[in-house]
């Protein structure tokens, strides 16, 4: 079986914040983290041969219709697996605030796309820690 991976809350330090246009959800990469090694946070390097796994598309979550009505906002924290060419190819739910954002937030995680972690110019699977935040 594979490693645990890291227990994460939002106050943990946020990598960057991807603000998009809609229903006021917006996307944060909280971290990335070797694949081989769940514990083990990947840090930007200034070889350059070297790159830093970071989003590359927008493909935000949309805002549940019932939680819009019931006036509920809140989060949602995944851990996904990214392979070498910084496509999606699993996804798990870490945290969330309300099972009414589960759906959306799976049924966009895989349109996400990556640039590729790389090691010594040769690219890297990796695992990501992604949330998304929904605010009325």
């Amino acid at each position: 079986m594979g490693c645990t991976p890291p227990v994460l809350k939002m106050s943990d330090d946020v990598v960057s914040i991807m603000h998009f246009p809609g229903p006021s959800v917006s996307i944060i990469q909280v971290g990335c983290y070797d694949s081989k090694d769940s514990t083990k946070l990947i840090k930007k390097s200034s070889d350059p041969c070297s790159e830093y796994p970071k989003l590359l598309t927008e493909s935000y979550s949309d805002y549940p219709e019932i939680a819009v009505k019931k006036n509920i906002h809140g989060k949602i924290l995944l851990r996904v697996n990214v392979g070498e060419n910084g496509i999606v190819t699993g996804a798990k739910v870490l945290e969330t605030s309300s099972d009414l954002f589960v759906k959306s937030a799976l049924d966009k995680i895989f349109k996400l796309v990556f640039v590729p972690y790389k090691v010594d110019c040769r690219p890297q699977k990796f695992t990501a820690i992604v949330g998304y935040l929904y605010e009325l």
